[in-house]
């Protein structure tokens, strides 16, 4: 194995799932019962962590962050849940600049979802209905967790860049 990332990066096979076909004009406009159909198939392949997506939100500086969690619930009017722990979401800050989207990526159906909208906080009680409900684990996770915690980088060290 070589530790040349570009090297590394160029191993993988790409789309290697059987791809859906999705047509504009018969793609329902509401993403819940795409979103549905999809989790059900990622479901029944047996894809790992179904439920997992990514947050993607700005701050108040424009600058992009993202964050993985997990989904808890899909409302019909098209409300979008997820597990998140007061404090923790510190670098999204939802309140001061809420647009916001959504990911579920399952690559063993070749299928992904965005959903863009708003971020707001249900609010406690919304908060104290959902948490007995989670796992044991989730529970025990949210409790303990440092995710979302900022790691410490040296003063050298300079943010990732990108080229297209």
């Amino acid at each position: 194995m070589t530790e040349n990332p570009h090297d590394m990066l160029r191993t993988f096979p790409v789309l290697a799932a059987d791809l859906p076909t999705v047509d504009d004009e018969t793609a329902p406009h509401d993403p819940v019962p795409l979103f549905v159909r999809w989790l059900n198939e990622a479901i029944e392949k047996q894809v790992p962590e179904p439920h997992v997506m990514t947050l993607s939100t700005c701050d108040t500086y424009g600058r992009a962050s993202s964050h993985v969690l997990l989904c808890t619930d899909v409302r019909e009017e098209g409300l979008w849940f997820f597990a998140s722990v007061e404090g923790r979401l510190t670098s999204h800050h939802p309140d001061a600049h809420p647009p916001a989207t959504l990911t579920f990526h399952w690559p063993r159906i070749g299928c992904q979802i965005r959903i863009c909208g708003t971020v707001a906080r249900a609010g406690n009680e919304a908060d104290a209905t959902d948490y007995p409900t989670r796992p044991a684990g989730s529970r025990g996770e949210a409790l303990i967790s440092r995710q979302s915690t900022p790691l410490r980088i040296r003063a050298s060290s300079r943010p990732p860049s990108s080229r297209h």
